[in-house]
């Protein structure tokens, strides 16, 4: 009866916020009602297979399903000693055998456990690995490979595969500039940021297939990965973006510059970029103007938009919002564009793009530190298998560390804020007359809202389609939902 009454909630959910529930499945070996679950979400980009892993304390299963989310494979067993908690990434080999890596809080010791989805056999170990004078920095997946990066303090940009047996290669290595402060991989901040985002290094990983808050979107040292190439830039204080691009395919990696826009009335204050697609996105303000530009990987400016304070922002498909602070995680409406330019050039500027139906939706803000005195600011609980952070209904979110499109969603609006939306066509024409709607990320957020029982959240993308998954303590069930 009590399943019958969930699968009830799912189908009337669905036809409330428009997803599709595409699986569901129990596992009984699991404890009720213990919220301590971790949910991997495993993509196969060669075959369109989708690995789920479900652990508990230290019970493992996984479950492999074809494109059309047929089951074909699964195994269960036990899982890696707790001393590695965090989930750095995975590989996928013979289609069937799908490795989790593991790593310590400090990055210094690394493990695996190794699940063959066809014979059900599971394999667990530490890996005989030490870095060499250098520290972990991110890790990208390229071909259902794993590649780790890591820096040294002179600045050297180190490239490893986890192979098939169980180690790390090396692959390669790039010296950036060992002078320029500006291009520095590591810093002394070792840390995940209060939404979960992997701010080792300095460094803020982006997925743009997804809505990005300003919070992520105004940091300074941004990672993309799109296809085949990494891109990496820096943001220097006065005068240009540094680009370099990292091909995964030839090992080969190209530095440039992109000179920020030049203010019309004075110098500006604040700068910021971000990349999606072919294009790259520039933003700059001060207390009297701002400029918005897009550009092309040539360097040439296809679009540009201007405001000055005694403007309006024609520009704009939303009233000027802030958010957080004092107001918490309620809204408020500002009046003028003097107030947006002055409360977005006095924080960390940023821009946000996402394309959804054709159309891109671009955010043009920025975010500030809260200083809540003692008060919620979503800080973390402490990483187990990647990052569980506090959000303001007393529960809590687990984050994968590879997974940056769940980072994207992870405490999505639960910060300091200031920002406009707009519309846009291919062109980057400006869509007027048409009202902002809610992301992908918005009814993601409206759906789990009027859950119960639910843990181990995930959000993802598997063959080019955003998918939510959760475990119901309560019905030790799985669902997985296509958005």
């Amino acid at each position: 009866m009590k399943s019958l009454f969930y699968c009830l909630f799912i189908c009337i959910s669905s036809t409330i916020y428009s997803q599709e529930s595409v699986l569901n499945f129990q596992n009984l070996d699991f404890k009720r009602q213990i919220r301590n679950v971790e949910n991997y979400s495993l993509s196969d980009e060669k075959t369109n297979n989708l690995a789920i892993v479900i652990g508990q304390k230290d019970k493992i299963a996984g479950y492999l399903y074809n494109a059309n989310f047929e089951k074909i494979g699964e195994a269960s067993g036990i899982r890696l000693k707790r001393r590695y908690k965090e989930t750095i990434g995975y590989s996928i080999t013979d289609e069937t055998t799908y490795t989790l890596v593991y790593g310590t809080d400090s990055r210094k010791k690394f493990g695996y456990v190794s699940i063959d989805l066809k014979t059900g056999e599971i394999v667990s170990n530490e890996i005989d690995f030490t870095f060499d004078g250098e520290k972990y920095l991110e890790t990208i997946h390229f071909e259902n490979r794993m590649i780790m990066m890591s820096a040294t303090k002179s600045n050297a940009l180190i490239l490893r595969e986890f192979t098939p047996n169980f180690t790390f290669k090396k692959i390669a290595t790039f010296q950036l500039d060992p002078d320029d402060e500006e291009q520095k991989l590591l810093n002394s901040g070792f840390r995940f940021d209060i939404f979960g985002a992997n701010t080792r290094g300095g460094i803020t990983k982006i997925d743009n297939r997804v809505p990005n808050r300003i919070e992520r979107a105004s940091k300074e040292n941004k990672l993309y990965h799109q296809k085949d190439k990494v891109y990496i830039t820096f943001e220097d204080e006065e005068s240009y973006t540094i680009l370099n691009t990292l091909d995964l395919s030839s090992l080969e990696l190209t530095t440039e510059t992109f000179s920020y826009p030049k203010g019309k009335i004075d110098e500006f204050k604040n700068f910021n970029s971000f990349i999606h697609g072919e294009n790259f996105f520039h933003i700059a303000s001060s207390r009297d103007e701002m400029i918005f530009q897009i550009k092309n990987f040539d360097n040439t400016i296809l679009k540009e938009y201007y405001v000055a304070q005694e403007d309006s922002i024609e520009f704009k498909n939303s009233p000027i919002i802030q958010h957080g602070s004092a107001y918490r995680n309620k809204k408020r409406e500002l009046n003028t564009t003097k107030q947006f330019l002055r409360k977005i050039t006095s924080g960390n500027i940023g821009v946000s793009i996402h394309q959804e139906n054709l159309q891109y939706q671009i955010t043009l803000g920025s975010h500030a530190v809260i200083n809540s005195g003692g008060g919620y600011v979503g800080g973390p609980v402490g990483p187990v298998g990647g990052t569980t952070i506090a959000v303001p209904n007393g529960g809590s979110v687990f984050i994968p560390a590879y997974n940056p499109a769940f980072s994207s969603y992870g405490g999505y609006g639960f910060s300091k804020a200031v920002y406009v939306n707009g519309l846009f066509d291919t062109d980057f024409n400006h869509i007027k007359d048409k009202e902002f709607q809610d992301n992908i990320f918005d009814r993601i957020k409206e759906f789990q809202d009027e859950l119960k029982w639910d843990t181990a959240e995930d959000v993802f993308i598997h063959n080019g389609t955003t998918y939510f998954s959760f475990w119901n303590t309560k019905e030790q069930k799985y669902t997985l939902l296509k958005f």
